[in-house]
């Protein structure tokens, strides 16, 4: 056979590896079938935030192709799945924000009572409605885990194997153009470094959605460029803190009232929730002023 005969047939046989913005995408769809089958087994907490997590980066994703190409025919299939996902989102929501509360809780318990684990007297009280507080989440917890699994027996499996055809769609496309993170960040700095003075409690939380968005594309599309993600991680974990806190101010008040029983508990929430506020303001702010910045100004971020 001629050499060049010889080298056809290898190419042939070893076919050239896939893009690695399909290869990421692809990975990303396999991880959320894992997580789809190990949440409807057991809906712990780690299982429901990662299901959660995995279900709106795809969902960023898909949103961004539909986006740029909702005439394609593929584009009417994923709307169903993205409306199918956000339903999802939906039961996954109440049970995550329960293992999150419950978490809290712990943490503040745990700074109450100290290293002994014995309260002081102006502690106890405090305490005693941290752990009727508990109770009540605990209830909510476990009727929003019944409600998942009996969403997840009933529809998972038609979310699954609408993914699954999806998949074998864009497997097709390049769904990722390369740069297309880098842009959406620039877009996203463009509506937000001018107001940064600005934000504050009642925008937050439009700004967090947004970022979450910015990241999960960005991640998804990075393939071998520079990426940001590390900072917007950083961003997030600031913005998800304050977000946390401010939650269980509120779930805290729906559950306990405005009577005096939860009179030594609401300063001490209010507190932490102000002060994650504080320092989620500062870190937007540095960030955004970093990275509007041009090149050859550019502050480092660390």
């Amino acid at each position: 056979m001629p050499q060049d005969s010889h080298r056809s047939a290898n190419r042939a046989r070893h076919p050239a590896s896939p893009e690695p913005l399909r290869s990421e995408f692809a990975r990303q769809t396999v991880k959320w079938r894992k997580l789809l089958a190990r949440t409807t087994r057991k809906p712990t907490p780690s299982a429901v935030h990662d299901l959660r997590v995995a279900t709106l980066r795809l969902q960023a994703g898909i949103e961004y192709w539909t986006g740029r190409r909702n005439d394609h025919p593929l584009a009417r299939r994923a709307a169903r799945w993205i409306a199918q996902s956000r339903k999802l989102r939906d039961v996954l929501g109440p049970v995550r924000g329960a293992d999150v509360t419950l978490r809290n809780l712990k943490t503040l318990r745990e700074e109450i009572a100290g290293s002994n684990g014995v309260a002081p007297a102006e502690g106890s009280e405090c305490l005693h409605q941290i752990e009727k507080l508990e109770r009540k989440v605990k209830r909510a917890r476990r009727a929003g885990a019944k409600e998942l699994v009996n969403w997840l027996d009933g529809r998972g499996a038609r979310l699954e194997k609408g993914m699954l055809r999806m998949e074998k769609g864009l497997d097709q496309l390049n769904p990722f153009p390369a740069g297309c993170g880098a842009v959406l960040l620039s877009e996203f700095l463009a509506g937000h470094a001018p107001s940064r003075s600005k934000l504050d409690r009642k925008t937050l939380h439009e700004f967090r959605k947004q970022l979450k968005k910015v990241r999960y594309i960005t991640e998804i599309s990075a393939c071998d460029e520079p990426s940001p993600s590390t900072h917007l991680r950083k961003l997030q974990s600031a913005l998800g803190e304050w977000h946390d806190w401010d939650a269980l101010v509120r779930t805290a008040r729906r559950a306990l009232g405005a009577s005096g029983d939860a009179a030594s508990l609401m300063p001490r929430l209010e507190d932490r929730a102000s002060k994650a506020l504080r320092s989620a303001l500062a870190e937007i702010r540095r960030f955004l002023a970093a990275l509007s910045s041009s090149p050859a100004k550019r502050r480092p971020l660390r």
